[in-house]
């Protein structure tokens, strides 16, 4: 899993977890959707636990010097 996909699941970790705490809508859908974040959370966790974050503390420095 590279830079990408991390930042994509984390934005789709984000979107399902606003959407499973929406009150209007149905409780099978929140349900469904608590379902995916939690994936997602497990994902992302597991990743971090396995590769750490240096290099994702990289691109964020590199990415800060080419924005100066």
């Amino acid at each position: 899993m590279g830079v990408w996909d991390i930042m994509h699941l984390t934005h789709q970790y984000k979107k399902w977890l606003a959407l499973a705490l929406n009150e209007n809508l149905s409780e099978k859908d929140r349900k469904a959707y608590w379902v995916n974040a939690e994936s997602a959370r497990v994902r992302l966790q597991n990743y971090l636990a396995r590769y750490g974050t240096h290099h994702l503390e990289a691109l964020e420095a590199s990415d800060g010097q080419r924005s100066e």
